[in-house]
């Protein structure tokens, strides 16, 4: 018994030895160029990573990551990890967990599950079980921006938006909530609750464009899954002096996500300096003196194009 026991705690021994050996060894270097080649394939973006090394148990640590688009735009991510469950392997799933780090050390986690049988069919569209994201103090105000001025860089953005776009600045902390159990097989029976806080949201624009600085008050939104149906929670607003958007409504979810059907009103207003710039664009959009208001509904199925009405 006790010559098990030596050669048992050998073994482990020689097994933790051997499994650390290649932790610490592996070619990070190598595999830090392939990312970021792949990534620039996959998106078309210009990928930089500073550094990526080993995160205990099973995982990488990335610092000071580039991402810059072919117009110039560039966005830097100081810190990001990235590890994987291994323990739901035994139901055939995939637990990934990403945590990003701002500037200011605010953090943004997201876990997603991911069935390990889409994984290897090699799925085109690979929806995960589960979503789950926490922020406390994120400053979005980077990513935000990054992605306002690819949308105002791609081939179908207005030429009326383009230029406020390009000259927008944004800067907040982000405060998240979500919890969504997905049912990859029927979608109608996913459930889970969103909810995103917006805190010290300011939008700036270039002198230029003469356009004030919208300081938000609130910049809410919220809404639930259950009993097949999406709802968009009352209190989802966002409002400054010289703006509110509200929204409301449902989506009624079905057996798939493309053909669940929106039944959604958003309640655009215009105030004070916004109204004076801005006003006769709702009334060209609408057809008629608006007075600063516009209510958009959104409905019919998601694929192949929801109806909107300007009302």
């Amino acid at each position: 018994m006790k010559n098990f026991t030596r050669w048992a705690i050998y073994i482990i021994v020689g097994l933790v030895g051997f499994i650390t050996f290649l932790y610490f060894s592996f070619p990070y270097d190598v595999l830090k160029e392939s990312i970021a080649v792949e990534t620039t394939n996959a998106t078309g973006m210009a990928v930089s990573i500073g550094d990526l090394g080993p995160s205990f148990p099973l995982g990488i640590e990335i610092e000071n990551t580039k991402l810059g688009t072919s117009e110039g735009n560039e966005i830097q991510i100081p810190y990001a990890s990235v590890q994987v469950s291994v323990l739901p392997l035994l139901w055939a799933h995939i637990d990934v967990d990403v945590e990003i780090e701002d500037r200011s050390q605010g953090t943004l986690d997201l876990s997603l599950g991911l069935s390990l049988f889409d994984l290897l069919k090699g799925s085109r569209m690979i929806l995960p079980s589960s979503v789950e994201i926490e922020a406390d103090k994120f400053l979005f105000g980077d990513l935000a921006e990054f992605g306002v001025k690819m949308f105002a860089a791609s081939p179908g953005t207005s030429l009326f938006l383009k230029p406020i776009l390009e000259k927008m600045g944004i800067d907040g902390k982000l405060k998240a909530e979500v919890d969504l159990s997905l049912n990859v097989s029927d979608f109608s029976l996913s459930t889970g609750t969103v909810s995103f806080d917006l805190k010290d949201t300011v939008v700036q624009f270039d002198e230029s464009m003469q356009i004030p600085s919208q300081k938000f008050e609130t910049a809410i939104l919220k809404a639930s899954l259950q009993n097949g149906t999406a709802t968009i929670d009352k209190n989802s607003r966002f409002r400054t002096k010289d703006l509110d958007i509200a929204f409301e409504g449902k989506v009624l979810q079905k057996t798939k996500i493309e053909q669940s059907v929106l039944d959604i009103s958003v309640n655009l207003q215009l105030f004070q300096e916004l109204r004076k710039q801005f006003g006769f664009a709702l009334n060209a959009i609408s057809g008629k003196e608006t007075e600063g208001k516009l209510l958009i509904k959104i409905s019919g199925p998601i694929s192949p194009a929801p109806k909107i009405d300007l009302l």
